[in-house]
Parts: C-alpha cells; sequence; structure tokens
C-alpha cells in the first residue's frame, strides 16, 4: 500500500485485503486498527487523481471489513462512515463511486430479518394466496360466512 507503488499494485492489495477479511472473518480482528487507518488514506477528500482511483476499491474493502468482522467491532465506526458517505454523496461528481452507493442501499445481501418469538402472525383475510382457493360451501358449518363478502350485482 505505499504511495511509492504504482496505482495498480495498491488496488490489488485493496483486494487481497477484500478477499483476506471474507475468508478470515472475525479473525481479523487484531488487524482491524491498522487497516482502518490505512483505508482513511482513500476515504478523504482530495484531488490526488491516484487516491480518488483507488477510492473505489478502498470503500469495497471497508465494507467487506465491516461484513466480517461483525456489527459490534464495528460500530464505533459507523458515524464516520455515514459521515463520509454523506460528503461523497454531496460531491457526487463519480458515477462508479455513486453506482457502488446506490447498489449498496438496494441490496439486501447480508440482510437478516429478525423475528420475535413472541409475535403471532395472522394472515390477511385477502391476500393472493387466499383468491385461489376454492371454498367448500356444501360442507361447510356456516361459521365464517359473515367474512365473506359478495360483490353487489346491478
Amino acid at each position: 500500500m505505499n504511495p511509492n507503488n504504482s496505482v495498480r499494485v495498491r488496488e490489488l492489495s485493496l483486494s487481497a485485503i477484500s478477499a483476506a477479511a471474507n475468508a478470515a472473518k472475525e479473525n481479523m480482528m487484531p488487524y482491524f486498527q491498522q487497516l482502518i487507518a490505512m483505508l482513511q488514506t482513500y476515504l478523504v477528500k482530495t484531488e490526488n487523481e491516484d487516491i480518488v482511483s483507488l477510492r473505489s476499491q478502498a470503500i469495497d474493502t471497508l465494507a467487506a471489513i465491516a461484513r466480517t468482522i461483525g456489527k459490534e467491532n464495528f460500530m464505533p465506526l459507523a458515524t464516520d462512515t455515514m459521515t463520509f458517505a454523506l460528503a461523497l454523496l454531496e460531491e457526487a461528481d463519480d458515477p462508479d463511486i455513486m453506482e457502488r452507493f446506490y447498489d449498496s442501499i438496494l441490496s439486501t445481501e447480508e440482510v437478516i430479518p429478525e423475528f420475535k418469538e413472541d409475535v403471532i402472525n395472522v394472515p390477511a383475510l385477502d391476500n393472493e394466496e387466499n383468491e385461489d382457493q376454492e371454498i367448500d360451501i356444501e360442507n361447510s358449518d356456516g361459521e365464517d360466512d359473515d367474512l365473506i363478502t359478495l360483490p353487489a350485482t346491478v
């Protein structure tokens, strides 16, 4: 990641860090502070073309680290990360970065829904699943008749 190295070498280094984070998961924690310090070089507002060209890969690497080290370990950086993201949105002149932002906002990858065990789901009476069901009115006990509303004929 030495600035004396070519942009391509640094880009490949960032990619290798992403791959290592994806493989190592929480085992990256001993290197977390050092990696964040290194990434901050690429996550600042600057006119340096090398840094600007590596920013997309640095954001991708930060995202890989954030996903793999766990929410509780990354939370202290959440405010700084959001501040950086909003600053990038304000200067939105790099279509590569903007496309990645929009993709990440719309992505449901890595989103795990949380359900409470004490919540009881009651299916809606008029959902699509029930629309295609046939009702056996010949063998009905008439108990649910007040729930069925027939359209008025003209």
